[in-house]
């Protein structure tokens, strides 16, 4: 099982950026066959790869998207849903 890790910066200059990656992870898919796929949650580009993973899903229904808290952020969200 193979899986590919989009973490990335904050904020990002450029225009194309969401069709580079979502292209990316369509050749990743095509032609290595991966379908895992891993991605932060703290900045611009992490949320682009989010969305391309969730768009390409659409296409593609094996995806599996996995996403990697930082601790402070899992903390508050446990606490959030003891309380609930």
């Amino acid at each position: 099982m193979s899986k590919t890790a989009f973490i990335g910066h904050r904020q990002l200059c450029g225009k194309g950026i969401y069709q580079r990656i979502e292209n990316s992870i369509e050749e990743i898919i095509l032609e290595q066959g991966c379908n895992n796929f891993t991605m932060g949650t703290y900045g611009e580009f992490d949320n682009l790869a989010l969305n391309a993973c969730r768009n390409l899903r659409k296409k593609y229904k094996d995806i599996n998207i996995e996403i990697v808290l930082p601790v402070y952020i899992r903390l508050i969200s446990i606490r959030t849903i003891i309380e609930m």
